[in-house]
């Protein structure tokens, strides 16, 4: 198994005094990080929103995070959290040092954190986000304008005559404002405009 594997190789680096390996069961994580001193987050699966580092975050927990996936976007090293290049040993363990010769512990930053992601991440920010982005696809698909083959949905009569689109195309309309009175005047001209350069 990977725990197996893992404790292998733990023993064959000779840190078997040094490191513990605890079972954790489901729904347990969030209430064991006040145990611990930081999170180590090694992860390199280029993951766009890990939920773990968020999660150790939001408890107030100090993390250092490898520089993969979406970390870069919740995150800014030094400020809110520690940072290394994913795939460092030596970058990390630096980063450990780092975060041992700050004199709290790096605890005045994840409170920053936290109060930084508490305020990114609450319903008042995310729900607008996502009712702006709902707006802008019902404009998109107001304007008839249609996607090529791979993004077609199965069941939707599709006017062949409109002109296709590519994705650079469809996210400049995806990222037209709401709340912008001109907006669907853009959404018309850029579609008079792929249509006539179709023609």
């Amino acid at each position: 198994t990977e725990r197996k594997a893992m404790r292998n190789l733990i023993d064959s680096a000779g840190l078997s005094d040094s490191v513990r390996m605890l079972m954790i069961r489901p729904g347990e994580l969030v209430s064991k990080y006040s145990e611990y001193d930081a999170l180590l987050f090694t992860s390199c699966c280029n993951d766009p929103f890990p939920i773990t580092p968020l999660e150790a975050m939001l408890s107030g927990l100090p993390s250092i995070l490898a520089r993969d996936g979406g970390i870069e976007e919740i995150v800014k090293d030094g400020e809110t959290a520690l940072l290394y290049d994913a795939g460092d040993a030596e970058a990390l363990a630096d980063a450990m040092v780092r975060m041992m010769d700050i004199e709290d512990g790096g605890f005045a930053m994840a409170k920053k954190c936290m109060e930084r992601l508490q305020v990114q991440h609450s319903l008042d920010t995310v729900v607008p986000q996502i009712e702006a982005f709902l707006s802008a696809s019902m404009k998109f698909w107001g304007a008839h304008l249609i996607m090529s083959q791979q993004f077609y949905i199965s069941g939707v009569n599709y006017d062949q005559s409109i002109p296709v689109m590519d994705r650079e195309q469809i996210d400049m309309l995806l990222m037209i404002d709401a709340g912008d009175d001109d907006s669907a005047t853009l959404v018309q001209e850029l579609f008079e405009l792929f249509k006539s350069e179709s023609s």
